[in-house]
């Protein structure tokens, strides 16, 4: 009997897994991800954003609980569509280069598919960035208001100008890079662990795999989270502006380091990490097992 879906090419169905996994752990960690863009965005010295729990307590005191949560919908359904590109594109990549390379430079194919997927995806990926942020922060209070304010206001070149798409670019394709490549490293190290322990062996082949890819993307998400941090701050602030505070990427970094200094570009870190250890537990895991 031919297992479901056996029909679709396996870039298609890599990204309809990762599709409906991206769901789940959107609409699951929201309020980290909202918690970050507001610290993020708040540049006063010594400000109460600088706590993970005060920042939350502020959000909860001026929009409610509903506030945590605010771009969800945008978020899950705009991250989804972007991250079943990438995915999509890079087993299908990964797939064609890997029997090209030698097994020792595994790597290099997983990297270059990564670098190639998340650049191309990166392109559906800023509208719904722009609109989240925007509502995290508050600056508007729903998608339409956002969405009028933007198109009208602004324009549609808004979305992809003022080095918004530049600052998309520069944070995923290192991030998805090293996500990929540790996860793929770890992935193999710890399956390769688990087949060698005892106890495991009577249970090869019945599954039990889940904790290795939940181990695997929680240890490599914290790691490119990590060090990818600076780069965000600069999207984040490229995007959510809903003035002209940036021209582009070269002059967000200038103005946060004349501004913030070394500081201002870890802003936002520990809810980062909160928002991208776990999320990337529960979507490598979801992911793996659809």
């Amino acid at each position: 009997k031919r297992p479901p879906l056996s029909w679709l090419p396996k870039g298609a169905k890599n990204a309809l897994a990762s599709y409906l996994a991206t769901l789940f752990v959107k609409i699951a960690i929201q309020p980290f991800d909202t918690i970050k863009t507001v610290q993020q965005m708040d540049a006063r010295a010594g400000s109460a954003h600088l706590s993970v729990l005060l920042t939350a307590a502020s959000i909860l005191k001026l929009r409610g609980v509903s506030g945590l949560w605010a771009g969800t919908w945008v978020s899950a359904f705009g991250a989804a569509p972007s991250v079943g590109v990438y995915f999509g594109l890079f087993s299908a990549i990964k797939a064609r280069l890997a029997p090209l390379l030698p097994v020792s430079r595994r790597t290099v194919a997983v990297a270059l598919a990564a670098a190639v997927g998340n650049s191309v995806a990166a392109v559906f990926r800023v509208p719904y960035e722009v609109f989240k942020q925007r509502l995290q922060t508050g600056a508007h209070r729903t998608f339409a208001e956002t969405l009028r304010y933007t198109l009208v206001e602004e324009g549609v070149w808004a979305l992809f100008g003022s080095g918004r798409l530049a600052s998309q670019i520069l944070r995923d394709v290192p991030y998805a890079v090293l996500t990929a490549v540790l996860y793929d490293i770890l992935q193999r190290s710890l399956q390769q662990l688990r087949r060698r322990t005892p106890s495991t062996v009577a249970t090869q082949g019945k599954g039990g795999n889940e904790w290795v890819d939940a181990a695997s993307g929680a240890i490599a998400g914290g790691v490119s989270t990590l060090l990818t941090t600076p780069l965000d701050v600069v999207k984040t602030r490229l995007m959510a502006s809903t003035h002209s505070e940036f021209a582009s990427v070269g002059a967000a970094v200038a103005g946060i380091w004349r501004q913030e200094g070394v500081a201002g570009f870890f802003r936002g870190g520990a809810s980062r990490l909160l928002h991208k250890v776990p999320g990337n537990a529960l979507f490598f895991a979801a992911y793996e097992l659809l």
